[in-house]
């Protein structure tokens, strides 16, 4: 078992986060091949942050809410969703 200690040294490593901004890239990617596919006018973007437990992390974020979960007058596309699922 591993301590905390060896645990951020593993987390906080270069190849592991530069695997983790990897796959954020890719799914960033896709949500933004979703969005102009579909005429969305959101803006992709990451966000790197740190969990309350140091587990680092980069966000794939959306500027536009109603394009992600729709609206009275907007159609929802969940492009985050999908592209986070491969879709």
């Amino acid at each position: 078992m591993m301590t905390d200690e060896q645990w951020q040294a593993v987390v906080g490593s270069a190849p592991v986060q530069a695997a983790i901004l990897r796959r954020a890239t890719t799914i960033a990617a896709r949500a933004r091949s979703l969005n102009d596919a579909e005429g969305g006018k959101a803006q992709i973007t990451l966000e790197r942050a740190t969990r309350a437990d140091g587990r680092p992390v980069v966000n794939v974020v959306s500027d536009n809410a109603a394009e992600e979960y729709g609206t009275s007058g907007t159609r929802r596309r969940r492009v985050l969703r999908r592209a986070a699922s491969g879709g």
